[in-house]
């Protein structure tokens, strides 16, 4: 959690690409950590990465499939959910 809470000085100053770095990061120390797996499709989404965060977010949701329903109403995740292959 720490690299995802250290993300947030990113998106508050609209660097998302900074904030993408900031919680790949932590993923390569925890490559299935759900969280960093769907804050990084977050991150990814705010950057006009799309494909990204939407393999990423998938990703999430597979290891808890209980967030979904917050992931259909997560205003970061706006465009992922207009591309084909939502719902997940």
């Amino acid at each position: 959690w720490e690299h995802a809470f250290a993300a947030e000085k990113h998106r508050a100053s609209g660097d998302y690409e900074a904030m993408v770095t900031e919680i790949a990061a932590g993923l390569e120390e925890n490559p299935d950590n759900a969280s960093l797996l769907y804050d990084l499709g977050c991150a990814e989404a705010l950057a006009g990465r799309l494909d990204d965060a939407l393999e990423h977010v998938a990703r999430a949701l597979e290891l808890k499939p209980e967030w979904a329903d917050h992931a259909s109403k997560d205003t970061d995740l706006e465009e992922v959910r207009k591309m084909p292959g939502w719902p997940l």
